[in-house]
């Protein structure tokens, strides 16, 4: 596996898109300052057409955070690991202000925006008083439905030789993310996603001077996977990304 900056050349972009799909309320904050009529005190972060979507920041985060706490990597006071060692997959998918001789964070993830309108919904908690049996500091918090599509897509770059078999940790984090949660109170119920429709699609240096669409990949004649389709199929689909 390549550290040295000579070495790092662009060979090549995955590009992935697919859906994620709520199946239960969804909670990332937006701004509180623009409380939304009903009186929410949490509301979620929307976009310019006021409809809720999923900072790719936050996706990111998560996909991170479950990929350095799977490594026992995970910073003293939950700090993000930033080691900048060459040979750290976390620091060179995610990247690291430590090490600049990897060359670029092999992972970009757009905003998730959803192509519907969506009726949030509103969710009132209370802290439980259990010595008296009463409910106290009620509040009340707004949530994306189930049921809500949203617009996956992130860049993989291949960079070095190194590259492709860091791909799979990409496949295995989504998969792990389908029994963990985006956003806040995922221990309470929140957040639960499933991802759906994955395709890939490679363009190389001459399909960006040419202004070609690139490659599909495909596993056994389907271009739409899970991620655990496409973790089963990563042998298939690393040779035709190699390709």
């Amino acid at each position: 596996m390549s550290g040295q900056t000579a070495q790092i050349k662009f060979q090549k972009n995955l590009i992935i898109t697919g859906k994620i799909v709520t199946k239960t309320g969804l909670h990332i904050g937006g701004n509180k300052s623009e409380l939304k009529i009903g009186g929410t005190d949490s509301p979620v972060i929307t976009d310019h057409n006021n409809r809720p979507y999923i900072p790719g920041s936050s996706l990111k985060g998560k996909l991170r955070c479950m990929f350095e706490i799977s490594e026992g990597k995970l910073g003293d006071g939950g700090k993000v690991h930033n080691c900048g060692d060459p040979n750290c997959p976390i620091c060179v998918i995610f990247g690291s202000s430590e090490n600049k001789t990897n060359g670029p964070t092999r992972l970009i993830v757009r905003d998730a925006f959803t192509d519907q309108d969506v009726e949030t919904e509103l969710k009132t908690e209370n802290m439980i008083n259990r010595l008296e049996g009463k409910a106290e500091h009620p509040r009340t918090i707004e949530r994306v439905p189930p049921g809500t599509a949203f617009n996956l897509e992130m860049v993989y770059g291949i960079y070095d030789n190194g590259d492709y078999d860091r791909l799979k940790h990409l496949f295995e984090l989504l998969r792990m993310l389908e029994d963990s949660y985006l956003g806040g109170s995922g221990s309470r119920g929140y957040g639960k996603v499933e991802i759906r429709d994955l395709s890939m699609r490679v363009k190389t240096l001459s399909d960006y001077a040419e202004g070609k669409p690139g490659t599909a990949i495909t596993l056994t004649g389907k271009t739409e996977l899970t991620p655990s389709e496409a973790v089963g199929g990563l042998e298939e689909i690393l040779k035709q990304l190699r390709n």
